[in-house]
């Protein structure tokens, strides 16, 4: 717990200073919630993804998604990764943005392989998934590089790879953020530049 709250810190921390390294902040602050750590190299190409596969048609749920996963030789997340005592005590600290290990609400397999089907459509620097709910998996946000990927295209994506291969019919489909809502990202040189963006905000 005390590895994963302290990582959190140090990726937002990190992520104040690199705006520009969002996705990549995001894929590693889902460390903390996996289950399955399952490499998006070892899944088809994306026209395959959004296709009935014949070693998965007569499997349906929670029995195709175990296929999934014995398919992709996913394993499970090694949580301790990076948090032993020789690592975090030589001579170079370790860059505890970037620990490996750290998770902590044992997440869902389900929203791990979605993550890597994401970024085996588009690439890792163009998508990442954040899992929310203190990592009950209620919903996820899918976060998009739009100069990389076209949100549009992304939803296609979800709906046939992921949505109609698990039977997943959420309602809604899907809940957009717009810019100027109650969740704007705005990058700041550092946190002494607070103070300028409360006034801002007062401001008519």
């Amino acid at each position: 717990m005390v590895a994963y709250l302290f990582g959190e810190v140090a990726k937002n921390f990190y992520l104040i200073h690199n705006p520009a390294e969002w996705i990549d902040c995001v894929t590693r602050s889902q460390r903390g919630d996996t289950s399955f750590a399952i490499h998006p190299e070892a899944l088809p190409a994306r026209q395959a993804l959004e296709s009935t596969l014949p070693w998965e048609q007569d499997a349906e749920g929670p029995a195709r998604l175990a296929l999934w996963l014995k398919h992709t030789a996913a394993t499970p997340f090694d949580f301790n990764a990076g948090l032993d005592d020789a690592s975090l005590t030589a001579d170079a600290p370790p860059e505890f943005h970037q620990l490996k290990g750290g998770s902590f609400f044992r997440g869902l397999a389900l929203i791990d392989l979605a993550e890597a089907m994401l970024k085996r459509a588009f690439g890792a620097p163009a998508v990442a998934v954040r899992v929310n709910a203190a990592g009950q998996g209620d919903y996820f946000q899918v976060h998009v590089d739009r100069t990389a990927a076209d949100p549009e295209d992304v939803k296609t994506f979800l709906r046939h790879a992921f949505y109609h291969r698990f039977g997943l019919t959420p309602a809604p489909e899907f809940v957009e953020i717009h810019a100027g809502g109650g969740a704007v990202g705005v990058p700041l040189p550092g946190t002494g530049a607070l103070p300028g963006l409360a006034q801002a905000l007062r401001s008519p």
